[in-house]
């Protein structure tokens, strides 16, 4: 993109670069508002308790920093305590989406995909790698499923998520207070 810095001039244009969206604080609070949406709410508040929540991510060994904002928003969603267990696991990295069933011991499953936008991974990659059986893609599917006798409910990509366009403009506006106003956004 030519980017060389949180400013980069670009003919008579200023481009600013702001900070990743899912470094938001606020992405947590989407993540458990989605969850919510999920099930019945008056069921949430006795669930949660009892439950795990999975976040899932890429990680990739070409990026070292690949897997701070996933355990940035675990480490957020831990210290809650709303959870019985909160986990982490990655596609392409360890602990790995495959192997959820060796490290979770709670009987309700929440699994949030830590991506931006929906895809193959998040329709098709995560839920095959978990032993859901249906492809969320092309089929209606109701919650929960039985995954061996465990009840796992699966939200929708973080990036799609309602509330989602209210954390992109507070980047713009976290980057104008850090560096001057140069955006213009309009909805």
């Amino acid at each position: 993109m030519g980017i060389e810095g949180p400013m980069t001039t670009m003919g008579k244009k200023i481009v600013g670069y702001c900070r990743a969206v899912g470094e938001n604080p606020r992405v947590s609070e989407l993540i458990i508002e989605a969850i919510g949406r999920a099930i019945d709410f008056k069921m949430a508040s006795s669930i949660f308790s009892e439950s795990a929540l999975l976040l899932v991510s890429h990680g990739t060994k070409k990026n070292v920093h690949s897997k701070e904002t996933t355990y940035l928003h675990w480490n957020i969603l831990e210290q809650k305590g709303i959870f019985k267990e909160c986990h982490v696991f990655f596609l392409e990295e360890e602990p790995r989406i495959s192997s959820w069933k060796e490290y979770v011991r709670s009987k309700y499953i929440f699994t949030v995909p830590f991506f931006i936008s929906e895809g193959d991974h998040s329709y098709v990659d995560v839920p095959k790698l978990m032993g859901i059986k249906k492809s969320l893609r092309t089929s209606a599917i109701s919650y929960p499923q039985d995954v061996d006798g465990r009840y796992v409910w699966y939200t929708k990509a973080v990036g799609t998520m309602e509330g989602m366009e209210q954390v992109i403009l507070e980047q713009v506006v976290a980057f104008d207070e850090s560096f001057g106003k140069v955006a213009k956004v309009a909805f």
